[in-house]
């Protein structure tokens, strides 16, 4: 973990600089905005089988004059009862997951902008037991309508990957993105996201797949229904390429 650390430190140093320097250089208030949105999901089933499912998200989204920032944290953790061979039930935790995520675009255009990205994740139960990134490259809008928009973007970049072995690699980068939002109606929005980002020390190509619908009961609270893909090409035997998710959620904006 240390050497994972102390190897994704400058490229750490590096994006928050950018994105700090972003947010000092704008200094017309009238034009800074954020906007917060908060998830939040629980699942708890009793009677012949228990478990529990605890799962949120918080978007951090700031508008300046020549910048747009969003800083995203999630995370989820599962727990099952399971009996051993004796017959004896215990809880036994099967999913613990959470990431953070920093992005910076500076706007040449309304329509196209560079990016720095960095992305931190820890598994305890995944294919990856640690994956941070830091990546930068282009990002443009190639499609907005009145209520459609879809941002796409492309780069390279450098990760860092251990297994659950703790065995560690890193080396360089390619990612692709892109980020597609509906509004259906005053109340319903669809979004999609894939991203895609292919690290060939690791002969892998992780992808990213995340669909939602929203239904608002006012203007700062909305049901979601959710499903994410998560797949990993290459990993230790023992381990699925692919894992999802399915989720309901209450959205709280702020």
């Amino acid at each position: 973990m240390d050497e994972t650390m102390n190897k994704m430190l400058p490229l750490g140093l590096i994006a928050a600089s950018f994105l700090s320097t972003s947010a000092m250089a704008e200094d017309t208030p009238k034009k800074t905005g954020i906007k917060i949105k908060s998830e939040l999901g629980v699942l708890i089933t009793t009677g012949n089988t228990e478990s529990s499912s605890y799962l949120g998200k918080l978007v951090v989204n700031q508008q300046l004059t020549t910048w747009r920032n969003k800083y995203t944290l999630d995370f989820l953790q599962k727990k099952a009862e399971v009996t051993d061979d004796n017959g004896n039930k215990q809880d036994e935790e099967t999913d613990n997951r959470w990431s953070i995520t920093g992005k910076g675009n500076y706007k040449f255009t309304e329509k196209s902008s560079a990016f720095v990205r960095a992305s931190y994740t820890d598994d305890k139960y995944g294919a990856f037991a640690k994956y941070a990134t830091a990546s930068t490259g282009y990002s443009f809008r190639a499609l907005e309508r009145e209520n459609m928009t879809l941002d796409v973007e492309a780069g390279l970049g450098y990760v860092d990957a251990e297994n659950q072995d703790n065995v560690s690699e890193s080396g360089e980068l390619y990612r692709g993105a892109g980020e597609f939002e509906w509004q259906i109606n005053d109340m319903t929005q669809f979004s999609q996201t894939l991203s895609f980002e292919r690290a060939p020390v690791l002969d892998n190509t992780q992808t990213i797949s995340e669909t939602g619908i929203s239904a608002s009961f006012n203007s700062a609270m909305q049901m979601k229904f959710g499903y994410r893909v998560i797949s990993n090409s290459n990993v230790e035997p023992g381990f699925e390429k692919t894992d999802t998710e399915t989720s309901v959620t209450l959205v709280v904006k702020f």
